[in-house]
């Protein structure tokens, strides 16, 4: 009986190995074709994780929310200001210094009166900046050269509203900064006293040099509007060569030591000439005053912007459009200087 039973034991023992190789040899098969699958056709890379966001925070009143600090944008900065090659910012500033340095406050040792004084001409700006070309840059090395280059580049419309945009502002932001650090010497009591200038005293000065300003516009468009103001300017100069040759012919006579009845006529004929000339030179005067107001402008200033202005048009006809603009650009720098700065709103 045991027997039997050992064989069926054995014919067991040898299906299940058979059995465990066959499964053996089966893995590694699916291993190997997984293997070249994967090779041949490479499996996609998984999708990226969507945050998911967090739930809202419940309404309640000693909660707090966390705490977040966001980072600011940065504050753009200004870009710098515009600047002139020829009518450089160094002008700006010296015409503000030299405009203040003609300001002379009541009770003061170069103004004794009750009134304040402000001496600046226009001669004496254009023999600053005319000759000396304080701020003007060219690249001309003579003084005449390079005066006819800046005057030709300033004496255009484009430019001159160039250069009104860009300094008009800082031109009066200088004339107060600089006029806010400004000493004077006051008379109190037959005594000397330094102090610097109070705010009424500044906008005084201010409304000064924009009268001053306003009254050169002034005598320019009167000169650009009425041709009559040029042409007594043509015959005052006709004035001025006849008196000029009447001294010559006296001089002349003078020295031949001819009769006096020849020297008194020598003498009649310059006193004629001098008379036609202030005549002529009156009647000039009368017709530029007549078109506007110029009661801050000298006669003598008016006479000699008018012959500014004739040297101007007879270098080029077309000049004359270009004045008339820059008169009116001066009235706008004139109604700028008394004009307040706005004040804040209180909140």
């Amino acid at each position: 009986m045991k027997h039997p039973r050992l064989k069926l034991a054995l014919l067991f023992l040898l299906a299940m190995a058979v059995t465990t190789l066959y499964l053996v040899y089966r893995s590694e098969q699916l291993n190997i074709e997984t293997e070249q699958q994967v090779l041949a056709d490479p499996e996609p890379a998984p999708a990226p994780v969507q945050p998911v966001p967090s739930p809202p925070l419940a309404s309640d009143s000693n909660a707090s929310l966390p705490d977040v600090n966001p980072v600011p944008e940065p504050i753009p900065k200004p870009a710098p200001p515009i600047d002139d090659d020829v009518v450089t910012t160094d002008f700006l500033t010296d015409l503000a210094a030299f405009a203040l340095d003609h300001f002379h406050p009541a009770r003061t040792v170069h103004n004794p009166g009750a009134h304040p004084l402000l001496n600046l001409s226009v001669k004496s700006v254009n023999m600053r900046y005319g000759i000396h070309l304080f701020g003007l840059g060219h690249e001309q090395t003579g003084l005449l050269p390079a005066r006819r280059e800046i005057l030709k580049y300033i004496l255009q419309i484009p430019t001159l509203n160039f250069l009104s945009s860009v300094y008009l502002d800082r031109f009066r932001e200088e004339l107060i900064t600089r006029a806010q650090a400004t000493t004077r010497l006051f008379v109190v009591n037959d005594r000397e006293t330094e102090r610097g200038l109070t705010e009424t005293e500044i906008s005084v000065f201010l409304e000064l040099l924009a009268a001053k300003i306003r009254g050169t516009g002034q005598v320019l468009k009167g000169l650009t509007t009425d041709p009559t103001a040029l042409e007594l300017l043509n015959v005052h100069q006709d004035a001025v060569e006849r008196v000029n040759a009447a001294h010559a012919r006296f001089w002349k006579k003078e020295k031949e030591k001819l009769m006096p009845l020849k020297a008194d006529r020598a003498a009649e004929e310059i006193k004629n000439a001098i008379l036609t000339r202030e005549r002529v030179r009156e009647e000039y005067l009368k017709v530029v005053r007549s078109s506007a107001s110029t009661e801050h402008v000298s006669d003598q200033e008016v006479f000699y912007l008018g012959q500014w202005t004739a040297r101007r048009i007879a270098a080029d006809q077309g000049t004359m459009e270009t004045l008339d603009h820059l008169a009116d650009l001066l009235f706008r720098v004139s109604d700028r200087l008394t004009t307040p700065e706005p004040r804040p709103e209180i909140p």
